[in-house]
């Protein structure tokens, strides 16, 4: 699934499965189908290999700049109208970027802000890209994620943004969401 947090779920899940199996002096085998037997969620789990996976886990999370080395702001937003989403997005991304810097334009020409620099480089902004479940009840669900490093001044300026954006987007159809910290990406 698209979420920083895939890898420490498969690794969780697959050794409290591997836990249950057996009972007690009889030993248990488990097998588990991937697509990805080299992930190393998977290997560190298929040798309860806790230790390992957590610098694996570590290192990754330094590396791309997710948390704890920094916070997570997801900004939502949902319509029956996909563009007028996507737009709504792309004019947050906008605001914070300083409003002079347009976002780059995908290949199916929507806008998008792909890893920009916002607030004089203090945040880094990601997307407008679709949500894992594009479309959930009739409504197109499109997202942007911000890196933060402050999550207060980053949460005050998306909110900001926000604010200003929606009040306009509500008029078209367009429900903004803002996260902070979001448990689940999905």
């Amino acid at each position: 699934l698209p979420d920083f947090r895939a890898g420490e779920r498969t690794f969780q899940i697959l050794v409290q499965v591997a836990g249950r199996c057996g009972r007690g002096d009889i030993p248990g085998e488990v097998i588990v189908q991937t697509y990805s037997p080299s992930n190393y969620a998977v290997i560190h789990a298929s040798r309860h290999d806790y230790r390992g996976f957590y610098e694996a886990e570590l290192s990754s999370r330094r590396e791309l700049e997710y948390p704890p080395f920094s916070h997570i702001i997801s900004v939502i937003a949902t319509s029956h109208d996909e563009s007028r989403a996507v737009a709504a997005l792309g004019e947050i991304a906008s605001r914070l970027s300083g409003g002079g810097i347009s976002p780059p334009i995908m290949a199916d020409g929507l806008p998008r802000a792909d890893a920009g620099q916002a607030a004089g480089g203090s945040m880094k902004l990601l997307g407008p890209s679709p949500l894992a479940m594009r479309r959930a009840k009739g409504e197109y669900r499109w997202h942007i994620l911000i890196k933060a490093r402050d999550i207060g001044l980053a949460a005050h300026l998306v909110r900001e943004a926000a604010l200003e954006v929606s009040k306009e987007a509500m008029r078209t159809g367009v429900r903004i969401m803002v996260d902070i910290d979001p448990q689940d990406m999905v």
